[in-house]
């Protein structure tokens, strides 16, 4: 407010005076007393500083708390130029400090402050200094080196989480300064050699929170991390457990990730087993299904461990079998995968979708294309055997595994083009069935809920890209499919019958030898395309492919 509004300016700079020279509490007083509230709380001088910010300016703690004791500068008010905290925090008044804290608490939060001092003590410059940045007064307080002020900030947050159980003994400030995510206090608690299981417990802290600042600076020591989280890798613990402390945590992942791999974190720790890191991160991926806006900085860690090295076709389930003679333990909280597809397909099974959710199927085939892309491009193993279904009854390539989640929530034509185009093997047969086997007893022998008459006119296109003896003895297991004679399924199992027939009785030398193409160019369509054959014959070698695209 103006100052020229006020009859009583020269009484507030004589006020202003006193506090500035420490004159007697009683004096202090008897001038507060001759003045109203809103004079002595609009005046502001020519650098825009009112009466506190001249008492913290001289640390004049008396007349501080004759200030709140009169009820001047509490809240609502609210400063004009400078935080009072902050400005307490900058010259590390620690006394006026915590009464700032007791009677403001509202202030002790990120904002934009920067100061100067000039020549003159009692002189802050708003508008000159370091370039302008949101820092909390713990922040300011750290990059000041006053340690006493920042302990005591972190005691009065503390202060908060005690009655939940949170951050209590030696370790506390460090623990507390990660989740207060103030690097610069912790830099400087940590410049008072706290000990190694301090620092331990504060990377713990930081790795949940996934504060990548202060993970970063406690990794710099170089701590000995082997009985953390007994003995779990630090991506597992961040990509399974940390979900359970703040949604929102989940736009700080990839520098987080990118923290712990620049430090040497290896991308493929799998002791104790079922940790490894990418099939964590695929578990957590499918969760957040519901949060379309977090899924890209899933999707970019997924990038960073690949590239990293990450092995999309570790198989956890025949490494816990060779191992099981290390009595080594095993982490609660998900199931041991095959390979990174199974993994991802086996997850989006296990959620629990509602079919009339249009958003949700919409969202969960975004996922589906995504990710089978990003994995398939860094060399998922689209032939290697694993566990499809959580029980393990079912055996199978990723591409059984496909077909046993479409038959869940529907067909994704895209991510299907997908599989075919990296070389999806739809003759490999586990315990007698074909991955378009899982399809066609579906649609015989059960009632039909996600799939349509089009998706099954798409699985048996791709009969299609097999040999004569896989359509024969698919044909064959058709037949014996129980439809208990009901119309729709019997309908269903004369359409599948009569298509396999149709081909049978067509097969050709040409088809024959299209066939042969394509498996020995391991069905990718990438080296049908570079064969020195006509594009003519590329194209209906890969017609059910192209077809598909189209």
């Amino acid at each position: 407010m103006n100052r020229s509004q006020h009859s009583n300016t020269r009484a507030v700079q004589s006020l202003i005076q006193l506090v500035q020279t420490f004159a007697d509490t009683k004096i202090v007083k008897s001038e507060v007393d001759k003045l109203s509230k809103i004079e002595i709380e609009s005046y502001l001088d020519d650098n825009n500083l009112d009466v506190l910010h001249h008492a913290i300016i001289a640390n004049n703690i008396e007349a501080v708390t004759v200030l709140f004791f009169k009820g001047f500068f509490l809240p609502p008010h609210e400063y004009y130029s400078i935080s009072y905290m902050h400005l307490a925090a900058k010259l590390g008044y620690r006394t006026i400090l915590g009464l700032l804290l007791q009677d403001r608490p509202h202030d002790n939060k990120a904002i934009n402050f920067k100061s100067q001092s000039v020549r003159q003590k009692h002189y802050i410059n708003p508008t000159d200094g370091d370039e302008r940045t949101e820092v909390t007064p713990l922040d300011v307080a750290g990059k000041g080196g006053h340690i006493r002020c920042v302990k005591l900030i972190l005691d009065h947050c503390l202060g908060r989480y005690h009655g939940r159980g949170k951050f209590s003994g030696k370790d506390a400030h460090i623990n507390m300064a990660c989740q207060l995510d103030s690097p610069p206090a912790l830099r400087l608690l940590l410049s008072e050699s706290p000990t190694d299981d301090d620092i331990k417990s504060a990377v713990g802290a930081a790795l949940k929170l996934a504060k990548p600042e202060c993970l970063d600076i406690l990794l710099r020591l170089h701590p000995d991390l082997r009985s953390l989280f007994g003995g779990m890798n630090l991506y597992h613990v961040l990509y399974s457990y940390s979900f359970l402390f703040d949604k929102n945590w989940v736009e700080a992942l990839p520098t987080v990730t990118t923290v712990l791999i620049r430090h040497g974190q290896s991308v493929a720790s799998n002791l104790p087993f079922r940790t490894y890191p990418l099939y964590s991160l695929l578990c957590l991926y499918v969760k957040c299904y519901d949060m379309p806006e977090k899924l890209p900085y899933i999707i970019a860690c997924i990038v960073l461990l690949l590239n990293a090295g990450a092995n999309p076709n570790f198989d956890e389930i025949e490494f816990e079998i060779a191992h099981e003679n290390l009595n080594v333990q095993t982490a609660f909280g998900r199931l041991a995968y095959s390979t990174g597809l199974h993994c991802f397909y086996s997850n989006i099974c296990s959620l629990n979708l509602h079919l009339e959710a249009e958003i949700e199927f919409k969202t969960i085939y975004g996922m589906l294309q995504q990710c089978t892309e990003i994995l398939l491009r860094h060399g998922a193993n689209l032939q290697q055997i694993g566990r499809v279904n959580e029980d393990g009854s079912l055996m199978g390539t990723a591409f059984h595994s496909f077909c046993d989640m479409s038959i869940l929530i529907g067909l994704d034509t895209k991510t299907l083009v997908l599989l075919l185009k990296y070389g999806a093997d739809p003759e490999i047969e586990c315990n007698g069935l074909y991955p378009v086997s899982l399809i066609f007893e579906k649609f015989v022998c059960y009632t039909v809920e996600t799939l349509t008459v089009k998706d099954l006119d798409i699985f048996l296109n791709i009969l299609n890209m097999m040999s004569y003896k896989c359509v024969k003895e698919l044909m064959d297991s058709t037949n014996e499919y129980k439809t208990e004679d009901a119309p729709e399924q019997m309908k269903f199992k004369n359409k599948i019958i009569n298509y396999m027939t149709d081909i049978l009785n067509d097969w050709t030398l040409k088809k024959e030898c299209q066939y042969l193409i394509l498996k020995s160019c391991k069905r990718k369509m990438a080296k049908v395309l570079k064969l020195p054959i006509p594009m003519p014959l590329k194209t209906e070698i890969l017609t059910v492919t192209l077809n598909l695209i189209a």
